[in-house]
């Protein structure tokens, strides 16, 4: 599902869910990308263990965001997806839409601006 930027509450059988918001932010390429993808996937197994609920926020440019996502969708078939999210943000509309659909549990993209694609990032 495509969505705008915004904020929501969750309820939880009626009392307020506490959400763990996580974003990802990298270079377009990693050196040693074992070691980092170790590092997050303990990070990443510790946040969805202890928080009652964790959104993840990432972009699709570089080498880190494919990286962080994979280990993100990795613990999440290893733990549950019951109290995670992963999702895509982007600054404009992408071709394969639908493939990022399916992998994303979200998508946040900004309402349309008419803007050229480097002045929307």
């Amino acid at each position: 599902m495509v969505r705008g930027f915004g904020c929501a509450l969750f309820y939880f059988w009626g009392e307020i869910m506490e959400i763990y918001r996580v974003s990802f932010i990298g270079h377009r390429e990693v050196e040693k990308l074992a070691l980092v993808e170790d590092r997050l996937e303990t990070i990443i197994r510790d946040l969805i263990k202890t928080k009652e609920y964790v959104e993840f926020y990432m972009g699709r440019n570089g080498e880190f965001d494919v990286s962080a996502a994979s280990v993100v969708k990795r613990v999440q078939n290893n733990l549950g997806k019951e109290n995670s999210s992963l999702a895509l943000v982007l600054a404009y509309h992408v071709k394969d839409e639908e493939f990022y659909e399916n992998y994303y549990d979200d998508i946040c993209m900004p309402i349309d601006s008419g803007v050229h694609y480097k002045a929307a990032i």
